[in-house]
């Protein structure tokens, strides 16, 4: 069991600057002071797993299965209050007392509790053949179970949401398979694909400023393929490798670091990536090589 204890913060914020009225000279800065009152945590968490290695003629196999459960509860408030003798200047800013009393009237208002349940179910193979050739194949079944609990107060903005909760629940079946070919002593050739599969319970904010609770479920899936080189004795070693890694209903934090006990999180929505990479071991070299001594 992992447990979180409170952690109140507090802090002034950035709330938005007006390009039109921004100059070298001076840009002006409208700041919001946000406060977490209370955030606290708990986690528990089980994992078992069972490994089976055998061998036929000239090929190795071995076989994992397991299982993982665990829960998680999250409760957080978040207030936060803006105010025009909070404005400062970008380019010049200054220091002023933390003036805590204008949180006795928020413009923002808001708490929050989450409870997530997740139960995994999972078996991989791997089989080798006659040491040139690698084959990986893993599965995995999840259900996750989630609840939040929330009530906002945020009339100024045209915000509220009176005390309520909603629960849902989630089911995936992600994969994993991979191979590898030993073209030479030093040289292989490589290519995985994966899934995987993601959920964050909580209060989301959209770009067009919408809210919603219980995030849509988050997914990810790459293709990768490369080279890798190493010689005998590991003396020199290096990967190149090329990969397209897609995400979707990403999120992030809200606020600034030492605010994310809040809770609150911001729906980016999908990414793609697709550059070329090469790494090295022991050393880095431009050339992408390394030699140990």
């Amino acid at each position: 069991m992992l447990r979180a204890p409170q952690s109140p913060q507090i802090a002034l914020a950035a709330d938005g600057v007006d390009p039109a009225s921004c100059s070298v000279a001076s840009c002006s800065l409208s700041r919001a002071l946000v406060s977490v009152p209370d955030a606290r945590g708990e986690t528990e968490y089980l994992s078992v797993d069972l490994t089976r290695d055998f061998s036929v003629w000239r090929t190795r196999h071995s076989l994992l299965t397991g299982i993982e459960i665990f829960q998680s509860q999250e409760k957080s408030s978040l207030l936060s209050r803006s105010d025009p003798t909070l404005t400062t200047d970008l380019f010049n800013p200054r220091n002023i007392p933390v003036p805590t009393s204008l949180l006795a009237t928020p413009d923002w208002s808001s708490h929050l509790g989450t409870r997530e349940i997740w139960a995994g179910v999972y078996v991989q193979y791997q089989a080798s053949l006659a040491d040139r050739l690698y084959l990986l194949s893993g599965w995995r079944f999840d259900n996750v179970w989630n609840t939040v609990k929330v009530g906002v107060n945020a009339a100024k903005s045209g915000i509220l949401i009176p005390d309520g909760s909603e629960v849902s629940k989630l089911r995936s079946l992600k994969q994993r398979e991979g191979i590898l070919w030993h073209l030479a002593a030093p040289l292989s050739v490589y290519v995985n694909y994966t899934e995987n599969f993601g959920a964050a319970p909580g209060l989301y904010v959209t770009a067009d400023a919408s809210t919603g609770l219980l995030v849509p479920e988050q997914s990810a899936d790459e293709w990768e393929a490369g080279l890798k080189l190493e010689t005998p004795g590991s003396r020199v070693s290096a990967t190149a490798a090329w990969f397209i890694l897609t995400k979707s209903n990403i999120t992030l934090p809200l606020l600034e670091p030492g605010l994310n006990q809040s809770g609150v999180l911001f729906l980016t929505g999908d990414a793609a990536s697709s550059p070329i990479t090469r790494s090295t071991v022991n050393a880095v070299l431009i050339t992408g090589v390394a030699y140990h001594f």
